[in-house]
């Protein structure tokens, strides 16, 4: 049967499959030092992994991807997560974009995904750039990808390029996901981008060849930009200026291939207009609005968070420098501080259904949720009722539990 949104508290669970929560920009894992202080997912106060797992029962990973990486190798990075081995960014891609073409090792949290009742399938949540960043995966695991199949001999080709494994995704869920893009790179312009990602990646450099990787590792290893943590021996020697001159110059060469361009609109329509739903997957879009409309027909920011409260107000009357390929107007003032909620919604070039209390939730669409009142830093408990926040995943975590695999739901 078909479940109800209004049903959610009612129903017996049909399934108990694993969910993977995926951090956005700038995000930080559960095994760093950085995080004894502070989760992504719980801020300073609260580590929500930790509640769903000892409270409820519920078994959660959350993986380190590049804080600043683009959602291909972030894709890349969360298939050897889940499955083990070494992350293998596609010969074709990394030769494209002038990076190495492997990256770390994992054991593998997952390695039975597919092969067992219990791990039949896997659950995914990603916030902000989380989100496109789950989209692409879930979208490799689909269809694979044609350029790495034609340009990868058999035997080096990774499964996760060959697609074909959507059957092993239960539920794909954005939270304020970037899935229609932001105004806000069209805003900070070119120049001053280079100028930020060269000041933070000069502190990659710095960092990433001293301990203070295991602190936060930045993920920029792949353009030769620091050392894993776990390659850190003895005394660490600084890079020369020379070779991050070299591996900067590398980074700057892949202007395509990078988070702060993958969040803009553009960059964001053509995404969407290369993928598709898979037929078996049920797809979810949370997403959250703090602001109001002013006489002039912009809007202002509500929040009080200095973060939010900015940029909440830029995005809420700026119109874009570059042309998007949208009717863009008043609807994509309405935002959480970051993203408009147009952008957090379902992409606008695939089948979406707006929710109501009557809606069935089924596979193979997109449930536009109702949104929730809050800023973008809601969902990772810096802002809002603590209360709240806790009850609100906790209702959506519940609601993945409650549907039966897609498959038996058409």
């Amino acid at each position: 049967r078909t479940h109800k949104r209004g049903e959610t508290e009612m129903v017996t669970k049909a399934t108990n499959y694993p969910t993977i929560l995926v951090h956005g920009f700038l995000g930080v894992d559960q095994k760093n030092y950085f995080s004894y202080l502070y989760q992504y997912f719980g801020s300073f106060t609260k580590d929500l992994r930790k509640h769903w797992v000892e409270d409820l029962g519920y078994e959660v990973y959350q993986p380190a991807l590049g804080p600043f990486t683009g959602m291909w190798e972030r894709s890349c990075e969360l298939y050897a997560y889940i499955f083990g081995g070494t992350v293998d960014f596609g010969k074709v891609h990394s030769k494209k974009f002038n990076h190495k073409r492997y990256g770390r090792t994992y054991p593998g949290v997952l390695k039975d995904l597919g092969k067992t009742e219990a791990h039949k399938k896997v659950n995914l949540y990603g916030h902000s750039f989380g989100g496109p960043t789950i989209k692409c995966f879930v979208d490799l695991m689909h269809n694979g990808w044609q350029e790495e199949v034609d340009g990868t001999p058999e035997d080096e080709l990774s499964p996760l390029f060959k697609g074909g494994m959507d059957h092993l995704i239960h539920t794909m869920n954005t939270l304020s996901g970037v899935n229609n893009g932001t105004i806000l790179d069209q805003f900070f312009n070119d120049k001053t981008m280079h100028m930020t990602e060269k000041v933070i990646l000069k502190a990659t450099s710095l960092l990433g060849h001293s301990r203070g990787v295991k602190v936060f590792d930045l993920g920029q290893q792949m353009f030769d930009l620091g050392l894993y943590p776990e390659d850190i021996h003895g005394k660490p020697e600084h890079q020369s200026e020379a070779d991050f001159e070299k591996g900067f110059q590398k980074y700057a060469s892949s202007k395509l291939d990078r988070s702060n361009w993958e969040m803009d609109i553009i960059w964001c329509k053509w995404m969407n207009d290369h993928q598709g739903v898979a037929k078996d997957i049920y797809y979810f879009a949370e997403r959250t609005n703090n602001g109001h409309p002013v006489a002039d027909g912009t809007y202002r920011s509500n929040t009080h968070n200095p973060i939010t409260f900015f940029t909440g107000n830029i995005i809420g009357k700026k119109q874009p420098v570059r042309e998007t390929g949208y009717e863009y107007g008043p609807e994509w003032y309405p935002n959480d501080g970051f993203v408009p909620v147009i952008g957090q919604s379902a992409p606008l070039n695939q089948p979406a259904v707006e929710v109501g209390p009557e809606t069935e939730f089924k596979p193979g669409i997109w449930h536009n949720m109702p949104i929730t009142i809050g800023d973008h830093l809601f969902w990772m408990n810096w802002t809002g009722n603590k209360y709240v926040v806790l009850k609100t995943w906790d209702r959506f975590m519940q609601r993945a539990r409650m549907l039966p695999d897609g498959e038996d739901n058409h």
